[in-house]
């Protein structure tokens, strides 16, 4: 009625809810999408919708839903690519995991899922900070998945071709043994971003890892997300702007209720 768009959100399980192929639950997770946007459109045609994607695969050992797995990546990119057959804008989950905490797992299964996603632009990728099949959420796990996140997308981004990035004059005139390090294009490309500069990954030396804070990822995020915490709050919007904010909400609510 007041055309806020609906995200429609199946989550057909593999083997479970859904056929036990990769390509089945697809199948599923676009007809409960298009059965339930038909419904709507029914109702007042031209209601914003956005196709929505939760697939995973059911744990044939333990009987639990498995969110983390790479099948599940594959499926919500296969759901992605149905979005964009439909032209409709697409919330698909990523960066997914069964872990019970931050750690290895959840660094494992957040890349298996997120990255295929990733690679097919959604429009919304959800997951960020989740462990134990999107049931906790932990601080310091949204920090280290904005570093996960910026690898992919580094990786998303590909390797930058032409004549302008091969420099074979270049190689060929420093020749053998020399060194890149003091060469204008190194500083150049360094600051359009064709490196990835990390925020949390140590690549420092062992020992200087040891003689200083000995800290693993965790520990480094888990810091971070502090300081986050406790910095000051900064005001992006003035005064005047919050209170004019605040009386659309007021009737907005009145117009809701009554």
């Amino acid at each position: 009625e007041y055309e806020v768009p609906i995200e429609i959100l199946p989550m057909p399980i593999s083997g479970a809810t859904a056929p036990f192929s990769l390509l089945g639950t697809v199948l599923l997770n676009n007809v409960e999408v298009m059965a339930a946007l038909t419904m709507f459109q029914l109702n007042k045609p031209g209601t914003p919708v956005i196709y929505g994607s939760s697939a995973g695969i059911l744990d044939m050992r333990t009987g639990l839903f498995a969110v983390g797995s790479p099948e599940g990546g594959l499926q919500n990119a296969a759901c992605r690519e149905m979005a964009k057959f439909y032209d409709l804008p697409c919330l698909a989950t990523g960066m997914a995991s069964d872990a019970k905490k931050p750690g290895i797992q959840a660094t494992l299964e957040k890349i298996a899922t997120g990255l295929p996603v990733l690679l097919t632009d959604p429009d919304l990728l959800c997951g960020v900070g989740l462990v134990e099949t999107a049931q906790c959420l932990y601080h310091e796990q949204m920090i280290i998945d904005e570093e996960i996140f910026g690898f992919m997308q580094r990786i998303k981004a590909g390797i930058k071709g032409g004549r302008d990035y091969i420099f074979s004059d270049l190689i060929s005139r420093i020749g053998a043994g020399g060194q890149y390090l003091s060469e204008e294009s190194t500083v150049q490309l360094l600051r359009e971003g064709e490196h990835y500069i990390t925020k949390l990954v140590n690549r420092e030396s062992f020992e200087k890892w040891q003689d200083s804070s000995k800290k693993d990822l965790r520990q480094v995020a888990r810091e971070r997300a502090k300081e986050i915490l406790q910095a000051p709050r900064k005001e992006y919007l003035s005064a005047e702007i919050v209170k004019d904010l605040e009386k659309v909400l007021v009737s907005a609510e009145k117009a809701l209720c009554s």
